[in-house]
C-alpha cells in the first residue's frame, strides 16, 4: 500500500487536496458560493469594532467619521458621547480610516467617501446586519 492509498484502495486526503489545487478534478469538487459567501461575512464580523460599525449603521445610516469614532469609543469605554476624549477618538478614527472601514467597504457593507470623511451604509449592509443580529 503507497502512501497515498488508505486501507480500502482509495487514495488519502493528501492526494484529493494535491489533484483539486491544480485543478484536475474542478469540475467534480465544485466550490461552494454561499461558504464563501459567509466566510466574507465571518472575516467581516470578526472584529469587534467592526461589529460596532455595524450597529451604528443600524441606528444611522450615515455617519462623519469623527462621529462614528465618538460613538465606537464611548461604546467600548462605556461612557456617554460627550465624555469622549481626543486622544482615544483620535486613535478610533486612525484605526477606523486605514483599517476597519476599507475593510467593510471591500466587502460592500459600507460606503466609505474618504475624502469627504463619510460613511453610509452599502449594498450589503442589511444583509450582514441581519446575520449579526441573528448569531447575539
Amino acid at each position: 500500500m503507497t502512501d497515498n492509498e488508505n486501507r480500502d484502495g482509495g487514495t488519502s486526503g493528501r492526494a484529493s487536496r494535491s489533484s483539486q489545487e491544480t485543478g484536475s478534478e474542478s469540475s467534480e469538487n465544485p466550490v461552494d458560493l454561499a461558504v464563501l459567501e459567509r466566510d466574507s461575512v465571518f472575516s467581516v464580523l470578526n472584529d469587534r469594532r467592526r461589529r460596532y460599525v455595524l450597529y451604528a449603521l443600524a441606528e444611522d445610516p450615515e455617519w462623519t467619521l469623527q462621529e462614528l469614532a465618538t460613538r465606537l469609543v464611548a461604546w467600548e469605554e462605556g461612557v456617554e458621547d460627550d465624555d469622549v476624549g481626543a486622544h482615544c477618538r483620535e486613535r478610533r478614527y486612525i484605526s477606523l480610516y486605514h483599517t476597519h472601514l476599507p475593510k467593510l467597504a471591500d466587502e460592500d457593507v459600507v460606503e466609505f467617501d474618504a475624502d469627504a470623511e463619510r460613511i453610509t451604509s452599502g449594498e450589503r449592509a442589511a444583509e450582514v446586519i441581519e446575520f449579526l443580529a441573528a448569531v447575539e
